[in-house]
């Protein structure tokens, strides 16, 4: 089979490059898989996701979301990690160790113990509207 990543970022081409996959899998009767995509809006997900349901654009082994469980940011998660306190000073100091300072060792590792508990999954809701996207249920 044959998979692809499909984002678009700089600019939406996601018909065009459907279209270019397609004839290439049915030239060499491969299947298509969408290996990876996400990290976007509800919507621009949603319509992504119609597009590798739609028979006529050839995805015909599937797809899979890549951003299912991380700290929402710009564009929101599936399953959402929230930062805990500790973490996020380690983080920091990682990040700009010149402003930040180092935290104690017992704090880092509370952090870091912290931090695989907010991961979990029992500890990261599902979003309603992004399931809702992911499903079907966005036009």
């Amino acid at each position: 089979m044959y998979g692809f990543h499909m984002y678009n970022w700089l600019g939406d081409n996601r018909q065009k490059k459907l279209n270019e996959f397609k004839q290439v899998s049915q030239s060499q009767r491969i299947p298509l898989w969408a290996g990876e995509f996400g990290d976007n809006t509800y919507a621009m997900i949603g319509s992504t996701v119609n597009l590798f349901e739609d028979p006529a654009n050839g995805v015909n082994a599937g797809w899979s979301f890549w951003t299912w469980k991380k700290v929402p940011g710009k564009y929101p998660a599936l399953a959402a990690i929230s930062i805990p306190d500790r973490w996020q000073a380690i983080f920091n100091w990682i990040n700009n160790p010149k402003k930040y300072p180092p935290p104690a060792a017992a704090d880092a590792l509370a952090g870091m113990n912290d931090f695989i508990q907010a991961v979990r999954l029992s500890n990261t809701p599902i979003d309603p509207q992004m399931l809702q996207a992911l499903t079907g249920g966005w036009h």
